[in-house]
Protein backbone atom coordinates (compact mmCIF):
# COMPACT_ATOMS: atom_id res chain seq x y z
CA UNK A 1 0.00 0.00 0.00
CA UNK A 2 1.48 3.63 -0.86
CA UNK A 3 -1.05 5.21 1.72
CA UNK A 4 -3.94 4.22 3.95
CA UNK A 5 -6.31 6.18 1.42
CA UNK A 6 -6.53 3.35 -0.90
CA UNK A 7 -7.72 0.85 1.60
CA UNK A 8 -10.32 3.08 3.41
CA UNK A 9 -11.79 4.97 0.03
CA UNK A 10 -13.58 2.65 -2.34
CA UNK A 11 -14.03 6.33 -4.48
CA UNK A 12 -11.01 5.36 -5.73
CA UNK A 13 -11.96 2.55 -7.43
CA UNK A 14 -14.72 4.36 -8.79
CA UNK A 15 -12.26 7.00 -10.77
CA UNK A 16 -9.48 4.87 -11.37
CA UNK A 17 -11.20 2.02 -12.74
CA UNK A 18 -13.61 3.98 -15.05
CA UNK A 19 -10.75 6.48 -16.23
CA UNK A 20 -8.89 3.13 -17.56
CA UNK A 21 -11.91 1.71 -18.92
CA UNK A 22 -12.56 4.37 -20.63
CA UNK A 23 -9.28 5.22 -21.92
CA UNK A 24 -9.51 0.94 -22.97
CA UNK A 25 -12.69 1.88 -25.19
CA UNK A 26 -12.15 4.62 -26.86
CA UNK A 27 -8.79 3.53 -28.24
CA UNK A 28 -7.18 0.04 -26.88
CA UNK A 29 -10.02 -2.50 -26.52
CA UNK A 30 -10.42 -3.70 -29.95
CA UNK A 31 -6.61 -3.07 -30.40
CA UNK A 32 -5.32 -4.77 -27.65
CA UNK A 33 -4.57 -8.23 -29.48
CA UNK A 34 -2.94 -6.28 -32.37
CA UNK A 35 0.64 -5.70 -30.42
CA UNK A 36 3.39 -3.36 -28.92
CA UNK A 37 1.80 -0.56 -29.67
CA UNK A 38 -1.73 -1.10 -28.31
CA UNK A 39 -0.15 -2.66 -24.91
CA UNK A 40 2.07 0.30 -24.93
CA UNK A 41 -0.78 2.87 -25.02
CA UNK A 42 -3.14 1.02 -22.56
CA UNK A 43 -0.50 0.65 -20.13
CA UNK A 44 0.19 4.78 -20.59
CA UNK A 45 -3.14 5.55 -20.47
CA UNK A 46 -3.56 3.43 -16.90
CA UNK A 47 -0.54 4.94 -15.43
CA UNK A 48 -1.98 8.51 -16.14
CA UNK A 49 -5.25 7.57 -14.19
CA UNK A 50 -3.17 5.86 -11.58
CA UNK A 51 -0.80 8.70 -10.60
CA UNK A 52 -3.24 11.31 -10.90
CA UNK A 53 -5.54 9.45 -8.19
CA UNK A 54 -1.98 9.00 -6.77
CA UNK A 55 -1.27 12.65 -6.44
CA UNK A 56 -4.54 13.29 -5.52
CA UNK A 57 -4.87 11.28 -2.55
CA UNK A 58 -1.97 10.37 -0.98
CA UNK A 59 0.22 13.52 -1.73
CA UNK A 60 2.88 14.32 -3.77
CA UNK A 61 5.89 11.79 -2.45
CA UNK A 62 3.58 8.88 -2.85
CA UNK A 63 3.13 10.09 -6.47
CA UNK A 64 6.67 10.57 -7.29
CA UNK A 65 7.55 7.06 -5.85
CA UNK A 66 4.82 5.80 -8.27
CA UNK A 67 6.24 7.19 -11.36
CA UNK A 68 9.83 6.18 -10.45
CA UNK A 69 8.02 2.68 -10.26
CA UNK A 70 6.10 3.59 -13.33
CA UNK A 71 9.83 4.07 -15.09
CA UNK A 72 11.48 1.56 -13.53
CA UNK A 73 9.15 -1.43 -14.89
CA UNK A 74 7.71 0.46 -17.90
CA UNK A 75 11.54 0.76 -19.43
CA UNK A 76 11.80 -2.99 -18.31
CA UNK A 77 8.80 -4.56 -20.14
CA UNK A 78 9.42 -2.68 -23.03
CA UNK A 79 13.40 -3.84 -23.29
CA UNK A 80 12.17 -7.33 -22.62
CA UNK A 81 9.34 -7.44 -25.24
CA UNK A 82 11.62 -5.65 -27.61
CA UNK A 83 14.62 -8.45 -27.30
CA UNK A 84 12.17 -11.40 -27.83
CA UNK A 85 10.56 -9.87 -30.53
CA UNK A 86 13.93 -8.67 -32.50
CA UNK A 87 12.58 -5.33 -33.10
CA UNK A 88 14.61 -2.05 -32.23
CA UNK A 89 11.79 0.84 -33.50
CA UNK A 90 9.59 0.96 -30.81
CA UNK A 91 6.04 2.98 -32.03
CA UNK A 92 5.32 6.33 -30.99
CA UNK A 93 2.46 4.78 -27.72
CA UNK A 94 5.95 2.81 -25.90
CA UNK A 95 8.32 5.67 -26.61
CA UNK A 96 5.40 8.25 -24.92
CA UNK A 97 5.00 5.79 -22.33
CA UNK A 98 8.49 5.50 -21.38
CA UNK A 99 8.91 9.09 -21.43
CA UNK A 100 6.11 9.25 -18.70
CA UNK A 101 4.33 11.96 -21.35
CA UNK A 102 1.74 13.03 -19.04
CA UNK A 103 2.63 11.59 -15.78
CA UNK A 104 2.37 14.13 -12.91
CA UNK A 105 -0.60 15.73 -10.70
CA UNK A 106 -3.64 15.61 -12.27
CA UNK A 107 -3.69 18.88 -15.17
CA UNK A 108 -6.72 20.43 -16.03
CA UNK A 109 -9.49 18.24 -17.78
CA UNK A 110 -11.37 19.31 -20.49
CA UNK A 111 -15.23 19.66 -20.20
CA UNK A 112 -15.06 16.54 -22.97
CA UNK A 113 -13.18 14.44 -20.61
CA UNK A 114 -15.18 15.05 -17.87
CA UNK A 115 -18.59 14.61 -19.31
CA UNK A 116 -17.18 11.40 -20.76
CA UNK A 117 -16.08 10.16 -17.32
CA UNK A 118 -19.05 11.31 -15.99
CA UNK A 119 -21.74 9.49 -18.39
CA UNK A 120 -19.66 6.00 -17.62
CA UNK A 121 -19.62 6.58 -14.11
CA UNK A 122 -23.53 7.34 -14.80
CA UNK A 123 -23.69 3.70 -16.99
CA UNK A 124 -22.23 1.32 -14.58
CA UNK A 125 -23.92 2.57 -11.34
CA UNK A 126 -27.20 2.28 -13.84
CA UNK A 127 -26.24 -1.58 -14.17
CA UNK A 128 -25.27 -1.98 -10.96
CA UNK A 129 -28.64 -0.67 -9.97
CA UNK A 130 -30.23 -3.00 -12.48
CA UNK A 131 -28.21 -6.47 -11.38
CA UNK A 132 -29.00 -5.84 -7.47
CA UNK A 133 -32.31 -5.38 -8.36
CA UNK A 134 -32.95 -8.82 -10.39
CA UNK A 135 -30.86 -10.25 -7.53
CA UNK A 136 -33.02 -8.85 -4.71
CA UNK A 137 -35.85 -10.74 -6.77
Amino acid sequence: MICDEFGADTEFRWVVLPCWADALWKGGLHNMGTGLEALCKSSHDYDKCFVRQNYDRCGVNAGKFVIKLIHVTSHSLVELISSTSGSKDLPKTCKDWLNQKGLGPKAKQNRKERTSSANFLNVVLMLSSVATFFLVR
